[in-house]
């Protein structure tokens, strides 16, 4: 096998991960804003990369937004217990950045590889 054609494979994968790996979290930041509107309110009101409401601050909800993704990658919010809706998007969201998070990680180990001569 051509090992130097697995990066052009593999990127669009990653690229389709990472899209849904942000709708997943829109849907998560929609949920929170329409269910737990006081709390979402007070967390900074966060936006998602696609779903803005209207009544956003765009400098604070984006360092709302940044802060919450990466929290979420490694922490449960209290607030996703509280129903099964919750939680069932918060663990689709988590599904989906852990395959973008592999699939990153293959794409540039791959790069990686064909650079040192590794992967021919």
């Amino acid at each position: 096998m051509n090992w130097s054609i697995l990066p052009f494979i593999i990127l669009p994968l990653a690229i389709v991960a990472q899209i849904s790996c942000f709708r997943r979290f829109d849907r998560l930041i929609r949920h929170w804003h329409d269910r737990y509107h006081g709390h979402w309110l007070t967390e900074g009101e966060p936006m998602g990369f696609f779903f803005v409401p209207d009544e956003v601050s765009t400098r604070r909800s984006y360092s709302a937004r940044s802060a919450h993704f990466t929290n979420w990658l490694f922490t449960r919010p209290e607030w996703v217990s509280r129903d099964e809706e919750s939680f069932e998007l918060f663990r689709k969201f988590r599904v989906a950045s852990t395959w973008s998070i592999v699939l990153l990680v293959a794409f540039f180990l791959s790069l990686a590889g064909i650079a040192a001569g590794i992967l021919g």
